[in-house]
This record gives C-alpha cells, structure tokens and sequence, in this order.
C-alpha cells in the first residue's frame, strides 16, 4: 500500500516508486489518495498499480473523483472510495466498492499484523536512497 502524506502531490516520484517495487519484488501495490484532480496523472497511476482507494474529504472532491472514475473505467482493478460522513456522492461508479460515513480516527493504530515503513525521500542518480545497486531506477 502506498499511502500519504499525499502521494498524488509527487505523481513523478509516485511512478518511480511503483517501478522500484515491481522491479523489487511481486508485491500487490494499491495506492491511497485524496487527490484525483489531475485525471490524466490519476489514471496513469491506477495502471501502473493494482488499484486505488480514493478518500472523498470534502464536497468539493466529488466532481473530480467522478470524472477520475469514469476516465478509468476501462481499467481492471481494484477500485474503492472512502467517502466521509457528510460528503454527498450522488451514486457510486460502476466497478467501485464504497465506504461511506467514514469519520476520522486520531493517532489511529496499525492493525495487527501490519508494517509501517517509510520509503527513502531523497533520489540519487536515478535510484532510491537506500535501495541496493541491482535494484536502480529506469
């Protein structure tokens, strides 16, 4: 899972991440976002990964997130929505599983069994700080 901050903010370094990781390992990648603005950007990452879970935040998400939805709907992935208690979403897209009413959960907890790791911020010579010589970035 690749979550925030928010990753859609670095969508060039969000693309170098999912080909570090396919070229790492055979991991599902899902990527966790609130921004969906930049459709073109958005639907780039929903085909380089396995899926997206898109957090509806404010009213004002709604729109783009449809237009997002319907640009990808072609694509054969796994497709949620997180939609926060008062934000309206008049009906949920084809092919997207939705949770709605969600309210925010402070300091929330990881659940058992999960890992919390931090990727390397910085990009050296076209490869991830910290990642192994074999494992460089295209």
């Amino acid at each position: 899972m690749l979550t925030g901050g928010e990753p859609m903010l670095f969508p060039d370094r969000l693309h170098d991440v999912i080909r570090w990781v396919r070229k790492t390992c055979r991991a599902t990648i899902y990527v966790y976002s609130a921004k969906v603005d930049n459709v073109d950007l958005a639907v780039s990452v929903m085909a380089a990964s396995d899926g997206m879970c898109v957090t509806l935040h404010h009213q004002s998400d709604v729109i783009p997130f449809i237009q997002f939805a319907e640009a990808c709907s072609g694509l054969l992935r796994s497709k949620r929505v997180n939609v926060f208690s008062g934000i309206l979403l008049p009906s949920v897209p084809d092919g997207w599983v939705c949770k709605d009413n969600i309210k925010w959960i402070p300091n929330c907890p990881l659940p058992l069994g999960e890992l919390l790791a931090r990727m390397p911020h910085e990009k050296v010579e076209g490869r991830m700080s910290g990642a192994n010589e074999s494992q460089g970035i295209d």
